[in-house]
């Protein structure tokens, strides 16, 4: 009886006039919502009721939205469109802080797209953002090569989901598919620089690079957040002071703004990163469709998706994943190919990094 009830209550909606839309579930699927009537008087937000409408608002200038049937409203930046070569997390750059690696962007759009949500490339269409309802650190894939010259990460995709019981480890590139050309290298001299657009190392080397490289992905679900761990500070510290830098170190302090027009920001006060961004939570509804850009029906159509080729078998269960979040416990397998085939599998490595 259940399985007839949802699509009676879609209708029903449909036939009130609520439009429905798309979202990712945590499950990585795609849950429908309704579009909900806006408080014309509001100009405070509540933080239990902070929606997807903040990023349909905020984000118009800077790129494209478009309606895609697998994910909703995804959105597209500018320099995705005037700029080829641009990928994801590269105008910026990392800072260690008490919740793992966080992204401070150089980019407008950076507030919402390198913490809320996830990233898919598409043939003929480059990098697309596809929102998400929490704040993290940074949603990626991390590897390093074990003579410590360099080291990467790549955007997860909206597959991707931290919970309580499920983290994401070192069999991330393998069980979602993410292939080498994904990967922003840089030179682990380079980690410090406040920007990595002008180092990355040529997409060229990238199949070299994965080949010989290890997946230390560590996110975790904590303490009611999420922690982004990968490569270990201390090791990294030591290559940079070399070059006679410093990778900072802070204590974040998260300020949700809730009046509408509040500016978004990220910056560093003494040992302190204060994080200026919409609540942590949102739920994954909206008042109003995105106003202005390209918000007509197009599929990505999942045969352009622009993944790794087929690995082995994904047949585990994520449901069992271990949960452990400290550095210590960061998973490491060598190359692409000896990955595990699914989240459940946890092999420590006989190091951290």
């Amino acid at each position: 009886m259940k399985k007839f009830i949802f699509p009676l209550l879609c209708a029903l909606l449909f036939a009130l006039g609520f439009p429905l839309a798309a979202q990712p579930s945590s499950t990585g699927g795609a849950d429908l919502v309704t579009f909900q009537d806006p408080d014309p008087d509001s100009s405070v937000i509540d933080e239990s009721s902070a929606d997807y409408d903040v990023f349909y608002e905020r984000l118009s200038s800077d790129g494209n939205w478009f309606y895609d049937d697998d994910y909703g409203y995804v959105w597209q930046p500018n320099v995705a469109v005037s700029t080829s070569s641009w990928q994801p997390y590269t105008d910026g750059h990392w800072v260690w802080t008490d919740r793992g690696w966080c992204w401070v962007s150089n980019e407008d759009f950076g507030w919402a797209t390198y913490h809320y949500g996830r990233w898919i490339r598409v043939a003929g269409v480059g990098w697309v953002w596809v929102p998400g309802d929490e704040w993290a650190p940074g949603w990626v894939s991390w590897r390093h090569t074990e003579d410590d010259d360099y080291i990467g990460w790549a955007p997860l995709p909206p597959e991707a989901s931290v919970t309580v019981d499920v983290g994401v480890h070192s069999w991330c590139d393998s069980y979602y598919d993410i292939g080498p050309a994904a990967f922003a290298f840089i030179r682990i001299g380079d980690f410090a620089r406040p920007s990595y657009r002008e180092f990355i190392v040529p997409p060229q080397q990238n199949v070299t690079i994965v080949n010989r490289s290890l997946n230390i992905t560590n996110l975790a679900y904590t303490n009611n957040a999420i922690y982004n761990y990968g490569p270990q500070y201390e090791r990294v510290s030591q290559f940079v002071q070399r070059q006679g830098q410093q990778v900072p170190n802070y204590k974040i302090n998260y300020t949700p703004q809730l009046q509408q027009k509040a500016p978004f920001r990220t910056e560093a006060q003494g040992n302190v990163l204060r994080v200026l961004a919409p609540p942590a939570k949102l739920k994954p509804v909206a008042a109003t469709q995105p106003r202005g850009g390209k918000t007509t029906r197009q599929s990505t159509d999942r045969s352009r998706l622009e993944r790794s080729p087929p690995g082995p078998s994904r047949t585990d269960s994520p449901e069992v994943c271990s949960t452990d979040t400290s550095p210590e416990n960061t998973t490491a397998q060598t190359g692409s190919s000896s990955q595990g085939s699914g989240p459940n599998r946890q092999t420590k490595s006989a190091k951290p990094w």
